[in-house]
């Protein structure tokens, strides 16, 4: 999935684990500010989400041990606000 990365985007990172130290802890902010103030959009936005982990695991017939990982990953950066 990484070739499908658009460049120049300010994603940082050359492998899945570099992206995603990039990328979780602004997802775990993202999901601070609805919180505070719309506690409804913060579960919408946590559904949008899951919806999109879930579509990139069903990308595959078996969700391979990185994809599951990576999974967990976003679910530990969305339940740490």
């Amino acid at each position: 999935m990484l070739a499908e990365i658009p460049k120049g985007k300010g994603v940082a990172g050359t492998c899945t684990a570099d992206i995603a130290d990039s990328v979780l802890p602004g997802l775990t902010a993202a999901m601070s500010l609805p919180s505070e103030q719309v506690p409804a959009e913060a579960d919408n936005f946590r559904r949008n989400v899951l919806v999109a982990c879930e579509a990139a695991q069903t990308r595959q017939s078996e969700p391979t041990p990185a994809t599951a990982e990576t999974t967990r990953k976003f679910l530990e950066a969305l339940d740490a606000t």
